[in-house]
């Protein structure tokens, strides 16, 4: 694996996995920059789901295919997650 895909994988994880870590204490204001409102219960549960749950999943994944040079599938299918997220 090319040293520039290792380096856009370990950068694009830590950057989900710090969204991830800010919206832990700000909810509100991270859900605001993304043009949500956590108005009930129930949005405010979705949104812990989405953007803490599955981004440090996700930022995780990524920083592990980025260690794992044996399994590009892996680092490829990080990619599809970025595509399917913008």
């Amino acid at each position: 694996m090319g040293k520039l895909r290792r380096v856009a994988l370990v950068l694009s994880g830590l950057a989900v996995i710090l969204i991830a870590l800010v919206a832990i204490p700000f909810p509100n204001r991270v859900a605001e920059y993304y043009g949500l409102t956590l108005g009930t219960p129930s949005s405010f549960n979705e949104f812990r789901a989405v953007f803490i749950g599955f981004w440090s999943g996700q930022g995780t994944t990524m920083r592990v295919a980025a260690r794992s040079t044996d399994v590009p599938l892996l680092g490829n299918l990080c990619a599809l997650l970025i595509l399917a997220a913008s």
